[in-house]
């Protein structure tokens, strides 16, 4: 006993130190950090620009550009090959034909979407989905490329009210004629504006989640991330909304600013089935996984103590121990040459084991929760001599329609001739009077899945 004692306590610390060692994995801040500061955001962020050629029907041609921000997303440590943006940074795009030539009138117009990664290094993007009424896109490069990192995203909630973040992004007005700064597009150029969030909100009319904040959101900014001090994404940048009002004669300017809640394109990416990760808080955001971790560790204690405890039981053999004794014949039991004493030929008794008889059970359709013992043919049908007798206007059920029998100790399931056919759980229609043979757990419906059986124990 005292040996037992000792497995069991040792395998239970080996355990015990398994799921410390989990636990502190998802527990340090190497899980937490997304980013060392919200400036190194923008190593993940770049200027998509949407350019419509357009040649007239006098020969002449136009070139007309407009740009925004993006952020890239991904797995850690990985090249990313998708991007986040806002639906009015590619709105043109998507009103001159998605990247496909279109004549109109005499008029010839060919979109086209960039992304760059400074002012001369830029590859086009195609989009893989977008909704115009959240005002979210996703787009995706031709291959993965190693000029950008991508980001985690957090959806928010309340607890997050009054919390710093920050915009990041390329602001058009932060390269006015007062500075005229020297701009290249880089990433370095992005500018990144620091506010709280002033309250999470869901649109009347479309139902769209956003984010209220008193962080600067400026033309050239939509479509970029609005990130945590730790760089996990929450929103993107979407608008402002200017107030001018006169008080006491002096004209006051008030804005408020809105992002896009990340929610809204975190349905896209699973609809896509487009690579993302989510920004955990440490255990608080891997809670799932702790406790999931610590429940394994206790069953497999509980499962080791069991299994040491019944090892124990039966090499345990006191001296003079009880001999196994002979089991007396069973009465009764049928010969071999059908001789008296026997069951009669044709009869079979119901196939049992230690959980019960074999059933049939409805599962959908009008004998829904009803069972019936399998100890001879079952017949299905409209037939009134039918042991599963539908109702006469059961649509695709015949007269006689089917039979389960036990044939040698299988189960076996007869289709007999029906109209609509009986069929197995996976939609293979059986043919008329030959077998199939069913297990414990197989389903079968009739004409159509709406009158489905499985085979239970009971």
């Amino acid at each position: 006993m005292k040996n037992l004692f000792k497995k069991i306590t040792s395998c239970a610390l080996i355990l015990l130190m398994l799921f410390g060692v989990i636990l502190g994995a998802f527990g340090t801040g190497t899980m937490e950090a997304y980013a060392d500061s919200p400036t190194d955001v923008r190593d993940s962020v770049a200027v998509v620009l949407e350019q419509v050629n357009i040649t007239d029907e006098y020969g002449d041609n136009y070139t007309y550009e407009w740009y925004g921000s993006c952020f890239f997303i991904g797995k850690s440590r990985e090249n990313p090959q998708y991007l986040v943006t806002n639906y009015h940074v590619i709105e043109y795009y998507v009103l001159y034909g998605e990247g496909q030539t279109v004549y109109d009138y005499g008029t010839v117009n060919k979109a086209y979407l960039r992304v760059y990664f400074n002012s001369t290094d830029y590859v086009e993007a195609y989009p893989v989905a977008y909704d115009e009424i959240a005002d979210v896109a996703v787009l995706k490069l031709d291959k993965a490329t190693d000029q950008r990192k991508p980001l985690k995203l957090m959806e928010p909630s309340e607890s997050m009210v009054g919390d710093t973040v920050y915009a990041v992004g390329y602001p058009s007005i932060s390269d006015n004629t007062n500075t005229d700064a020297v701009s290249n597009w880089s990433s370095t150029d992005s500018s990144v504006t620091k506010g709280v969030v002033s309250r999470l909100l869901t649109q009347s009319g479309t139902g769209v989640h956003m984010i209220e904040t008193d962080t600067a959101i400026k033309s050239g900014n939509s479509g970029g991330p609005m990130v945590t001090e730790k760089g996990a994404v929450i929103g993107i940048n979407a608008a402002s909304v200017v107030s001018n009002e006169l008080d006491d004669g002096v004209l006051s300017m008030e804005d408020v600013n809105y992002a896009i809640n990340v929610d809204e394109v975190i349905d896209l990416l699973k609809n896509n089935n487009v690579p993302y990760e989510t920004a955990g808080g440490g255990i608080q955001g891997n809670i799932l996984i702790v406790i999931i971790a610590g429940a394994c560790a206790l069953i497999l204690i509980v499962v080791l103590v069991i299994v040491l405890v019944s090892k124990g039981k039966k090499n345990k053999n006191p001296k003079g121990g009880v001999r196994m004794q002979q089991r007396p014949p069973m009465q009764g039991a049928p010969n071999m040459q059908g001789q008296p004493g026997g069951m009669p030929q044709g009869q079979r008794p119901p196939m049992q084991n230690a959980q019960g008889n074999l059933l049939i059970r409805g599962v959908s359709g009008t004998f829904t929760g009803r069972s019936f013992v399998i100890n001879g043919a079952i017949r299905f049908g409209r037939a009134q001599n039918s042991q599963v007798a539908f109702p006469d206007n059961t649509k695709g059920v015949s007269g006689t329609h089917c039979e389960v029998r036990l044939e040698n100790g299988r189960i076996a399931l007869y289709d007999l001739k029906s109209s609509y056919g009986t069929f197995l759980s996976n939609g293979e229609r059986i043919d008329p009077n030959r077998p199939a043979y069913l297990n414990v757990g197989d389903e079968f419906y009739l004409a159509d899945r709406m009158q489905r059986f499985r085979i239970e124990r009971g």
